[in-house]
């Protein structure tokens, strides 16, 4: 099975707005390698390509962790990174609509977590919250701490001034497409 689930874009933007209207703090962390991070559940033998040569003479290896383009790689990536975010808070769910928001809802936290890939959008109620759940990570991959984020599922976000507002762009993708499909109707972007 090679199935990874993505967020939807009205998830992604039902919690930035969620964000605006209660005076949440908005983060974007990115794992570094995190397919090479992942580990395999099955048996993956690989032969070594001509040229390489291996210390006792061995042409063939067992992957002992994943690598891009297996299959594979974006299911273990996943089931990986589900079992760091709930390893890290108990109270932590995962939506039954879409399998990549996870949140708490309490008096005292708003927090709210979507996952594409390896990009993590975080919307937090509490600071110290939100510095504790990065460190964990850190016990497992390597993060980027990326601010604010811009871009999410390929779509532009302008935040506006204080963060008082919030605007969602994909001219960067129908430009893209259009110059690509019809090359000689407008002037390239």
């Amino acid at each position: 099975e090679s199935f990874s689930p993505t967020p939807s874009l009205t998830t992604v933007k039902i919690i930035l707005i969620l964000a605006l209207h209660c005076g949440l703090k908005v983060h974007a962390i990115d794992v570094a390698g995190a397919f090479l991070n992942a580990e395999i559940k099955d048996d993956i033998i690989i032969e070594f390509p001509d040229g390489i040569t291996i210390i006792d003479g061995c042409k063939y290896a067992k992957l002992q962790k994943s690598l891009y383009g297996l299959h594979q790689a974006g299911r273990d990536w996943h089931e990986m990174s589900d079992r760091i975010i709930k390893s890290f808070d108990s109270r932590i769910k995962q939506s039954q609509t879409d399998p990549c928001l996870y949140y708490i809802l309490t008096d005292e936290l708003k927090f709210f977590m979507s996952v594409h890939v390896d990009d993590y959008t975080i919307v937090c109620s509490d600071d110290k919250y939100y510095k504790q759940l990065v460190q964990h990570f850190k016990k497992f991959v390597d993060i980027e701490e990326k601010g604010v984020p811009k871009i999410i599922l390929q779509m532009g976000i302008k935040w506006g001034p204080n963060m008082e507002s919030v605007s969602f762009s994909q001219k960067r993708q129908i430009v893209k497409l259009f110059n690509r499909y019809c090359p000689n109707t407008m002037k390239r972007y």
